[in-house]
């Protein structure tokens, strides 16, 4: 018998996130998405699945420094991202600037802190790409906002309201 899809097949082991497809269900840490997700920040929700816990004021302060200090990127990166043809589409120059982006200063690094680089780095290489392909210059990123409203602001030049992020 043919059956499409891949049921039953376990493609990845992981602690942290879950998804019963039956029940339309995706939690990380055992904790519905829903729940994990509200009221907190972005940076909070990435130190807690990263860490497994949810961060003081100190560990979420380090970790809002680390990603506005991740969010400059190489000059050759933008170099790159302003080569691109403009009709490049949009993963497929994602994919091309992360590649460049893995340096040998950025292989050099624990893979935690590489995952807060990518964190850091990879929407400001989307807004960066995003604003080349509209004949806009990048938005320089801003270190007074966090990171979702930084996101929106490079993309859209505009600061975000509390409602947007």
């Amino acid at each position: 018998m043919f059956q499409k899809g891949l049921k039953g097949i376990v493609a990845v082991q992981t602690a942290i996130a879950s998804v019963d497809g039956d029940k339309g269900e995706l939690r990380y840490r055992g904790q519905l998405v829903d729940e994990v997700i509200k009221n907190r920040s972005f940076e909070e929700t990435a130190y807690y699945l990263w860490y497994g816990e949810w961060p003081d004021a100190e560990s979420l302060k380090k970790l809002q420094q680390q990603m506005i200090g991740y969010r400059k990127l190489p000059a050759h990166i933008i170099a790159i991202a302003q080569a691109l043809p403009k009709e490049t589409p949009l993963m497929d120059a994602m994919r091309t600037l992360a590649s460049a982006y893995t340096h040998a200063a950025f292989t050099a690094l624990p893979s935690r802190e590489q995952a807060v680089a990518l964190t850091a780095a990879l929407p400001v290489m989307t807004a960066c790409f995003y604003r080349f392909q509209n004949g806009q210059d990048p938005a320089a990123p801003r270190d007074d906002l966090g990171h979702t409203a930084n996101y929106l602001w490079m993309i859209n030049g505009q600061e975000p309201t509390s409602a947007q992020t």
